[in-house]
């Protein structure tokens, strides 16, 4: 329960007069940052739920609502009309903010200091942020993401380490020099998405699509491939070093100056793939398809699955060997 104690005679002055006369307020095209600054250890992600009442209560605005909030920082990024919003930030200006939160006792928290209060109006950035915690949290029904959520939305660069999204459809996003580390992206649909530069250090993409899709310069290392398609991708000098890629499909693939060191490529097919300058040193090779695929400077050594035929062959081919 909450003991209010506060006598909220100033604030009326900032009252909405659209909420009053039985408007639907507007929703603004900005949105108010609230830097929570004391008492942090107390509060956590489920009772900021408890916070954001609190601002109702005191710019009397039931509309309030939290868009986003950065737990690191304990930043609530808090949307509702521009009117209520910019009552929010007079009250927290005028000192009376503080004063009422100043008398709030709850049995979740002692008390809530506000540190500062400002606009902010880049919202496809805030809008992002949202999306990637509402993803984080499993909120969102995977197989509408592209329909309702993702049309538009850019995530290249974000952090998504570690989330989940299997068999989600991420068809034609862009993810460019997003980090993915770690992620479980089993199933995904990914193809023709943009994944230039991008972080996908021990990832599992086990029977994932991946066709026409741009990887070029991403760090697959470690990852797990299996049976994912990969045909008619662009995997230019993406590192799959000790990455298991057995059973995938590689036709038509770019993995020119890839490094596929220590990698497991058995029973993949390469047929008419592109493999100049690749290194493929350690790699396991055992029932590869090369027919038609370009191996001019691709280097070989220590391959588990090439016989002497194929050897010699790949080498006339323009290929290297290094044992």
């Amino acid at each position: 329960m909450y003991n209010y104690s506060y006598s909220r005679n100033k604030s009326n002055i900032y009252r909405d007069k659209s909420v009053q006369c039985g408007c639907h307020p507007i929703e603004s095209q900005r949105r108010l940052e609230i830097c929570i600054n004391s008492f942090i250890d107390e509060l956590n992600f489920y009772n900021f739920d408890l916070v954001i009442s609190l601002f109702k209560k005191v710019s009397e605005d039931n509309s309030l609502q939290v868009d986003y909030i950065d737990q690191s920082s304990y930043n609530l990024i808090v949307n509702g009309s521009d009117q209520e919003l910019i009552k929010l930030e007079k009250l927290f200006t005028s000192g009376d903010l503080e004063e009422f939160l100043k008398n709030i006792k709850t049995e979740y928290f002692s008390q809530v200091i506000i540190e500062s209060v400002r606009f902010r109006e880049d919202i496809e950035v805030i809008k992002k942020c949202q999306l990637i915690q509402k993803l984080r949290m499993e909120e969102i029904d995977k197989n509408r993401l592209i329909k309702d959520y993702l049309t538009g939305v850019d995530l290249s660069g974000a952090n998504l380490q570690g989330i989940n999204l299997s068999w989600a459809n991420l068809s034609n996003i862009d993810l460019q020099g997003a980090n993915l580390t770690g992620a479980n992206l089993n199933g995904v649909n990914l193809n023709k998405s943009n994944l230039n530069e991008t972080y996908l250090i021990q990832v599992s993409l086990v029977g994932a699509d991946i066709i026409e899709a741009n990887l070029m310069g991403s760090d697959l290392t470690k990852s797990v491939l299996m049976g994912t398609n990969l045909s008619s991708a662009n995997l230019s000098g993406v590192n799959l070093s000790k990455a298991n890629l057995s059973g995938c499909n590689l036709s038509y693939t770019d993995l020119s100056w890839a490094n596929l060191s220590y990698a497991n490529l058995s029973n993949c097919n390469l047929n008419n793939a592109i493999l100049q300058r690749s290194c493929l040193n350690k790699t396991k090779l055992t029932n590869v398809d090369f027919n038609d695929a370009n191996v001019i400077n691709a280097r070989f050594a220590d391959n588990q699955g090439i016989n002497d035929e194929l050897k010699n062959t790949l080498i006339q081919r323009g290929a290297f060997f290094d044992n």
